[in-house]
């Protein structure tokens, strides 16, 4: 759950009010409180879903301070934000009567609250030196308050959250667990070297880190679902000509071959109550290339 909203931004930003002050000339703080939400929408006609879902609304502030250090040679931006989301659209499935066939449906899952502080830094080392170093941490903590969704046949009672047993509590509760992908810590580092050659064309070596705390592949926390803690390295040699025209990649991603899901799927893909299925969407293997470009 990004600070901007659960996808990354909302449909509409209904208000956005803020106050900035400059401390120095090398820094600057702000506070900003601003409103949106996504549109609702219509789901496909089948027994048991509802016919609509109405839109998503969330109410956010944020408190930051962006800096100019060590006589410019270092930028630090800090924020620290709250959202409190309201009526979120959750993701949920049904199946085809007599069939396997599984769909897809929006509804309307509940409240959530999140909360977190992110940092970045930009350093080259004496304002001129041929080092460049960057570093972000973020800290995320995000649970589900009163939010209901669909019942997954085939994963039990779950301590109560759901009632198999009686048609009229259609709902499964996932108030106290964590939205999907939704780590508590990340890290991530880059640090490069531009090397001037002699005919003044410039290599460059690049190593970027990026630490993961464990989290859940889908809204519904269960053993199969869960993500352990991470590290992805990724590996690059550039090359540039003197007149900059020509610029050569040489890449290796996911240096470290780790196998890491980026999405997990919980349903019933069949009448059988008691059998459910976990689907995950994997990231890719070590994987390397060369990149060339010319401009002309």
């Amino acid at each position: 759950i990004p600070n901007s909203g659960s996808d990354g931004k909302w449909d509409k930003v209904l208000w956005k009010a803020g106050i900035e002050y400059d401390l120095n000339d090398d820094m600057m703080t702000y506070f900003t409180g601003s409103t949106g939400y996504r549109a609702g929408g219509i789901n496909v006609v089948a027994e048991g879903i509802p016919p609509t879902y109405g839109p998503e609304e969330v109410l956010a502030w944020e408190l930051g301070l962006k800096s100019t250090l060590l006589d410019g040679a270092m930028t630090m931006n800090v924020a620290a934000y709250y959202n409190d989301f309201s009526d979120m659209q959750a993701q949920s499935f049904g199946t085809i009567a007599g069939s396997t066939g599984v769909f897809e449906f929006t509804e309307n899952g509940g409240a959530v609250d999140a909360k977190g502080i992110e940092i970045e830094i930009n350093w080259v080392p004496g304002g001129t030196s041929n080092w460049n170093i960057g570093a972000q941490f973020a800290y995320l903590d995000v649970e589900f308050g009163d939010y209901n969704i669909s019942k997954i046949y085939g994963v039990g009672n779950l301590d109560g959250r759901q009632d198999l047993d009686d048609p009229d509590a259609p709902l499964l509760s996932l108030k106290g667990m964590s939205p999907a992908m939704s780590p508590t810590f990340t890290f991530g580092t880059q640090v490069s070297y531009a090397w001037q050659l002699a005919n003044n064309s410039v290599i460059t070596p690049y190593v970027q880190l990026y630490y993961s705390d464990d989290y859940y592949g889908f809204d519904l926390n269960m053993p199969g679902n869960r993500q352990d803690s991470y590290a992805r390295w990724d590996l690059r040699l550039m090359w540039d000509s003197p007149q900059g025209n020509w610029h050569v990649n040489a890449f290796m991603l996911n240096a470290g071959n780790e196998e890491v899901f980026n999405r997990a799927l919980i349903f019933n893909p069949s009448s059988n109550t008691e059998f459910a299925s976990i689907q995950t969407n994997w990231n890719n293997p070590r994987t390397w290339g060369v990149a060339v470009r010319y401009t002309f």
